[in-house]
């Protein structure tokens, strides 16, 4: 884990500055004596501690609804801060040119966290399925595939039904799977998931619930050197040094947990900065920095030593296994910078440059031991939805597909990045002031230290099949060693500051600026096809046959490096997107601001964003996706080789583009109305109300690949509306105030005591609709799929509750092999919550120049709970889904966090 400087800290550095700043300048009326002694040197500092124990605290809602104990939290911050003149006796007295400061802080924190999962239950894992139901408590069929047939009497002009099977397949008797028929691994693997432990229902779902510790530990230091000379030259040394532990809570403590695995951080950084004033008006400011930033995964391993192989129900039950349980990732990063910064006349000019250089080294496998994804299809009736299920296939053994990651080397990443900056902040008049900007950015794209790079260049054609797409290679075949061009922009900028009519109490502030993103660059072993891979298993048809048997394992023949160019065929081949598309963000800002009395400001500003070219990833963007039109052939699409040959490039099985397609648009406007009062009577005080609307394309998974106008919807995250209030008051009492003002012991008391709070209120953001069922034969995607909206139907229901938030009957499931004909987000919101943070805090003089202050911060002061979001899942007619708009369960709970600071 980074350490992020606390707010202890901060006030530290802040302190540093201040006694910094006026280095070597004589105080107001004194004159320098060549023997003037030394003045005796002075240091400022800190000492804190902050605690948390949950015997302080309310036991979390979401936990008292499961019946468990109280949540285990531990949690200690602590730290100190020194600041002052370097002295190094009968050496060196550095009063009043060197300074120093040093600050440590650490964190240790072992935090129960809460999860909820559906597993299976424990009859499903010794085969029987007789008690299983649906998601409307009707029974659930399994079949057993092993007695699948042809159906003589199938009419191929009609669609795939109960009265017109394609094949045929026996329900298992009595719906149990027989021992003798379970795959051994898979029965192996069971000893590693958890027994259900809850009911939270319905019909066996939300049926285990973990409370197990997140442990985080911390511990760094910053320490700042400022030495000034010659009375202009100023130089500042600044060394940060941490380490930590991220250790995200498990979900179940066992091997197959699928929680990301603890992780080991260190960070390092060093800044040297000289300040050269050659006059008042003239300022030139040259730094160089460096920061190395590293993360290791601590895999938690099984008896035979290894990690655990990922098994993927589907999101039907909780997955076993985990993603990238061995890595290690490294980050090196350099700057250069210099800014010359000067006024002339009513200019305040700026002109500087930042020349960078960073690396990304990593070694990151993500299925080292593979990773297996089971479906209901396997033990389905084929063409029949709501039959079936992915434990059912997962016992068999039978998995739709598989990936095994093989990475051979690290890869070693290299790019650089220059900024030009020139800014001209002009005051045409007392009243009116205009800022110019431009910044000219050049990026180099991502190079491989030894040219380990490759992706698909959709004009080679491929040797295989004689289409084009091929694999192609970094510096080989005529390519150089980088793919994308050199992105070279330029980022111009305007602001302008008026009081208006001239009253320095209204103040008018408009700007506008054009920004451009920096391109995707550290992500693991993307693009490195050829010189590592993947081995990839897929079903011929995942309704009929596996993709692969756990007893059998995986054998991948394929061996690295191998750099032909057919080398990605059949695989998820990776693509960058080689044009000079860029990230581009306009941005316009509006606000004017009151002084409506002596402590009283009202501000109103708008903020609008207009960005094209974000970059998205596979849930949003695949050229190799088939078109929607192919829905027409039905269940031929689950025939794998049919199915492919709906594909533009039907030598690959997908195309992967790791988040980093330029293609993705949003829009969003955000106002506030904020009213400040600033410090008076004891009393300062902030009060916001934003309204946020945001549209985009890509937020969630898309239907329709080829067209993003149709992907046009509300942002699933955009909370509209959100208020929030922020005061500190100084109680009156103690000396100097209204109350208890006299007396010995006034002082230490009554005096010193302040009470501060920050209250949030939210809306909820938008839902979006899921369909229960995806019979699509691949066309789209899991989770891609829209519900139908039923005509004459409104979605909101009068009585908003958790027993029914949404009005279900809105939404269907759309027909088999047919595009749901709903947005992509629904205008019905979430449940909205508020939260309550408040802190006393008092200090006491322990002396002439030292104070004690003790903190007491209530996080969730009211202990409320804020609802979950309700069952979004929208089931057919004939298979509804009876939890859809219902909410199980809250979440929150008070924390308490005492804190004492000693000031010197």
């Amino acid at each position: 884990m980074t350490v992020v400087p606390s707010a202890a800290l901060r006030e530290a550095v802040e302190e540093f500055r201040s006694q910094t700043a006026n280095l070597n300048k004589p105080a107001s009326g004194t004159v320098k004596t060549a023997n003037r002694p030394a003045p005796k040197p002075v240091w400022h500092g800190r000492l804190y501690e902050n605690i948390r124990n949950d015997a302080f605290d309310a036991n979390p809602h979401q936990i008292v609804q499961r019946g468990g104990e109280q949540r285990k939290l531990r949690r200690n911050q602590y730290g100190f801060s020194v600041t002052g003149p370097v002295v190094l006796p009968k050496i060196y007295q550095g009063s009043g040119k060197t300074f120093f400061t040093l600050s440590y802080e650490a964190m240790k924190e072992s935090i129960g966290q809460f999860r909820m999962a559906t597993i299976p239950t424990t009859l499903e894992r010794t085969g029987s399925w007789s008690h299983v139901v649906d998601n409307n408590g009707a029974p659930l069929q399994i079949y057993d595939p092993a007695s699948t047939s042809l159906n003589p009497k199938f009419d191929p002009t009609q669609a795939v039904s109960t009265s017109n099977l394609q094949y045929l397949r026996n329900q298992f008797p009595g719906n149990n799977i027989p021992l003798t028929s379970m795959d051994p691994v898979a029965r192996a693997a069971l000893a590693y998931y958890p027994q259900p432990n809850t009911a939270a229902g319905p019909f066996f779902q939300n049926n285990y619930y973990s409370v197990t510790p997140e442990v985080n530990r911390a511990n760094g230091f910053i320490t700042t050197v400022d030495h000034t000379f010659l009375q202009k030259q100023r130089v500042t040394v600044k060394l940060s040094h941490s380490n930590g532990l991220n250790g995200q809570a498990p979900i179940f403590n066992t091997p197959a947990n699928p929680a990301s695995p603890p992780q080991d951080s260190k960070n390092r950084g060093l800044n040297v900065q000289h300040v050269y004033t050659a006059s008042p008006t003239n300022i030139n400011t040259f730094a160089l920095s460096g920061s190395y930033e590293s993360y290791a995964n601590r895999a938690q391993l099984d008896a035979a030593g290894r990690p655990f192989p990922q098994y993927n129900f589907n999101g039907v039950y909780q997955n076993m296994g985990q993603n990238g349980p061995v890595s290690h990732d490294a980050f090196i990063y350099y700057q250069l910078s210099d800014t010359f910064a000067t006024r002339w006349k009513k200019h305040r000019l700026s002109q500087g440059v930042e020349l960078t250089q960073q690396q990304f080294n990593s070694f990151r496998p993500q299925f080292p031991v593979g990773r297996f994804d089971f479906t209901s299809g396997f033990t389905s009736l084929p063409g029949i939805v709501n039959t079936g299920h992915p434990f059912a296939s997962f016992l068999l053994g039978g998995a739709s597909q598989a990936q095994e990651n093989i990475v051979g080397s690290p890869s070693y990443y290299r790019w650089n990045q220059q900024r030009y900056i020139f800014s001209d902040q002009w005051q045409l008049r007392p009243s009116l002031t205009v800022t110019f900007g431009a910044n000219w950015e050049v990026f180099t794209q991502r190079l491989e230290k030894f040219d380990r790079q490759s992706t698909i260049s959709f004009s080679e054609i491929n040797p295989a099949n004689g289409l084009p797409g091929a694999l192609v290679f970094a510096n080989r075949g005529g390519y150089g060693r980088r793919f994308q061009p050199t992105w070279a922009k330029l980022e111009p900028s305007l602001g302008l500051a008026w009081s208006v009519l001239g009253h320095n109490n209204t103040v008018l502030r408009l700007s506008y600026d054009r920004r451009y993103g920096n391109p995707r660059t550290s992500n693991g072993h993307f693009g490195t096809q050829g010189f590592n891979g993947s081995a990839l298993y897929l079903s011929d048809n995942p309704q009929l046959t596996p993709g692969a048997i756990l007893a059998t394992g995986l054998h991948g023949s394929q061996r690295f490096p191998d750099l032909r160019p057919d080398a990605a065929n059949g695989t998820f081949a990776q693509y960058f997107d080689t044009s000079d598309r860029q990230p581009t963000a306009q941005t316009f800002n509006f606000s004017l601001q009151r002084q409506l009395a002596k402590f009283l400001i009202l501000t109103f500003s708008v903020n609008h964003q207009n960005a094209r070219n974000q970059f998205i990833g596979n849930n949003a963007a695949n050229p190799n996706a088939i078109p929607l039109s192919a829905l027409q052939y039905r269940d031929k699409l689950n025939d794998l080789a049919f199915n492919q040959a709906q594909r533009p490039y039907p030598q690959f099985q997908n195309i992967d583009v790791a988040g980093a397609f330029p293609a993705g648009r949003h829009v969003f406007t955000n106002w506030n109305i904020q009213l400040e009062k600033r410090t008076s009577g004891g009393l300062a005080l902030t009060a916001t109300y934003q309204h946020f609307n945001r549209w985009d394309d890509y937020s969630t998974n898309i239907q329709d690949y080829y067209d993003r106008q149709s992907a046009w919807a509300r942002s699933t995250y955009a909370n509209p509306d959100y208020v929030s209030l922020n005061f500190i008051y100084e109680l009156p009492i103690g000396p100097g105030k209204p109350f208890l003002n006299s007396g010995p012991l006034s002082r230490q008391l009554f005096g010193g005591w302040a009470l501060s709070d920050s209250s949030e209120f939210w809306s909820g953001s938008p839902i979006r609709m899921q369909p229960l069922f995806n019979n699509t034969g691949g066309v789209i995607g899991q989770g891609s799929l829209n519900v139908d909206s039923v005509a004459g139907m409104d979605p909101n229901v009068s009585n908003r509750s958790p027993l029914l938030w949404f009005n279900p009957a809105a939404f269907t499931q759309p027909a088999d092999f047919t595009p749901g004909n709903a947005s992509r987000t629904s205008t019905v919101l979430g449940p909205g919550g508020f939260n309550h943070d408040l802190t006393m805090n008092k200090r006491f003089a322990a002396g002439a120049d030292r104070t004690l202050e003790f903190t007491a911060s209530l996080f969730n002061a009211t202990n409320h709970a804020n609802w979950n979001y309700p069952d979004n899942r929208i089931g057919s007619a004939a298979s509804p889904n009876y939890n859809a708009g219902r909410i199980i369960g809250s979440n929150g709970g008070r924390i308490v966090q005492l804190g004492l600071r000693l000031n010197f």
